[in-house]
């Protein structure tokens, strides 16, 4: 992605590390360790791993942790079926 403000961008339903830090709120490159040293404390989700891959996280488990947009009320992520 690029480093236009994320106001001016959509954040996508899975991210790569860099992504993912700047969505949690850390920032710079020393962001991007800082965040997968929160994720090896388990303050954040681990992310999806597929063979041949980079890492992604998920928006929505994302959101869970920082009640981000995703995110009810309660903490809880709604059913995309229902909604």
């Amino acid at each position: 992605m690029t480093d236009a403000p994320h106001i001016l961008r959509p954040w996508p339903a899975q991210m790569t590390a860099e992504d993912a830090a700047a969505y949690c709120g850390f920032k710079g490159r020393s962001g991007v360790q800082a965040f997968r040293n929160a994720v090896k404390r388990g303050s954040y989700p681990k992310p999806i791993k597929r063979p041949g891959e980079p890492q992604k996280w998920r928006k929505r488990e994302l959101d869970l942790k920082i009640g981000g947009p995703g995110a009810g009320a309660d903490g809880q992520l709604p059913d995309p079926v229902f909604e």
